[in-house]
């Protein structure tokens, strides 16, 4: 299990430096996949909890990831937008 968190952690990761290198939109559509995938399934290995949201919810370091994907996904779809 923690294996193919592992494989979909890193794919997350290279998935996300193709779209920002290359650009694509449909690169960026599986990343956006992914990401939203990746919040589902890192309990298993969710680590501190960073940000308390409520009393038993919060955004962990294994959130971190998705986060930043989607950031870089939003930075994305702004520059492109305003060319």
């Amino acid at each position: 299990m923690r294996a193919a968190l592992a494989a979909a952690l890193l794919l997350l990761v290279l998935l996300t430096v193709l779209a920002v290198h290359t650009g694509r939109p449909v690169v960026w559509l599986l990343v956006t996949v992914l990401a939203l995938l990746w919040l589902r399934v890192n309990a298993p290995v969710e680590g501190p909890t960073l940000l308390p949201l409520t009393h038993d919810h919060g955004a962990t370091l294994a959130d971190v990831p998705s986060v930043a994907a989607l950031a870089l996904l939003v930075r994305w779809v702004w520059t492109s937008r305003r060319r």
